[in-house]
């Protein structure tokens, strides 16, 4: 009973992320169709609480319920977006994720966000969030951005899409961060696979292709606009003055 008024508390009020992770704590203590049932009860409920029931009906494996609560909420934001395309790829219904990626709204509005699937689980990537690895890719990232240059890498300074960092170029672009965190994970010969919300900017789009040549690495990367396969440094695109 208890755990129960903590979940109606938790549910009825502007959800904290203290809040967030009790509520997740909550939904598995009790089972998922009690917590729902309390949730249904509650007149108020944040949009954080939705997308909170929405990826615990993943958890609890049942993906066509949490699809049919993630079409009631009345005001999505991009957390909600990103937390169901992730949600799909975690559970590898790739089709599905790329389903409701290209339903974004205002996508060129929203806050720029990569993803990529490394060992049966999503990665999500923002410009100026922390990765649980951030340190590892940021120090591999400087290591390919010396790579690059040799190869003939020169950064683009007129970057669009996402805020510039470092007034120079995209490195800290979340399709580039994907691919970088791809390449520390996946084996050779596995293709690399990334899905953003917003266009590729110029500058990602010509360090990428470069990588494919350098590491040999297949790499699809599906944006806003276009599927780009980039392979022995060449993208299916063909035209990089297209891409911006």
């Amino acid at each position: 009973m208890k755990a129960q008024l903590l979940l109606r508390r938790a549910f009825c009020s502007s959800i904290t992320p203290s809040a967030k992770a009790k509520i997740t704590h909550l939904s598995r203590t009790i089972q998922i169709h009690e917590a729902r049932k309390l949730f249904d009860s509650c007149d108020s409920s944040s949009v954080s609480s939705w997308n909170s029931m929405v990826s615990e009906h993943f958890t609890n494996r049942m993906p066509r319920e949490a699809q049919l609560l993630f079409d009631q909420i009345a005001q999505r934001n991009i957390t909600s977006w990103n937390g169901l395309v992730s949600e799909y790829m975690n559970n590898g219904e790739m089709e599905e994720a790329k389903k409701v990626f290209d339903e974004m709204p205002k996508k060129n509005e929203s806050t720029g966000c990569s993803w990529t699937e490394v060992g049966d689980k999503a990665h999500t990537f923002a410009m100026g969030d922390i990765h649980q690895e951030q340190e590892v890719i940021v120090k591999f990232l400087d290591e390919w951005d010396g790579l690059l240059r040799e190869a003939g890498y020169n950064p683009d300074c007129d970057v669009e899409g996402e805020e510039k960092v470092d007034s120079l170029s995209g490195r800290y672009h979340s399709e580039r961060l994907a691919v970088v965190y791809g390449l520390l994970k996946l084996p050779e010969g596995v293709p690399l696979r990334v899905l953003k919300n917003l266009r590729v900017c110029r500058d990602c789009h010509a360090a990428i292709k470069l990588i494919s040549k350098v590491k040999e690495k297949e790499i699809i990367l599906r944006d806003a606009k276009r599927l780009h396969h980039f392979k022995n440094g060449e993208c299916s695109c063909k035209v990089i003055a297209e891409v911006q």
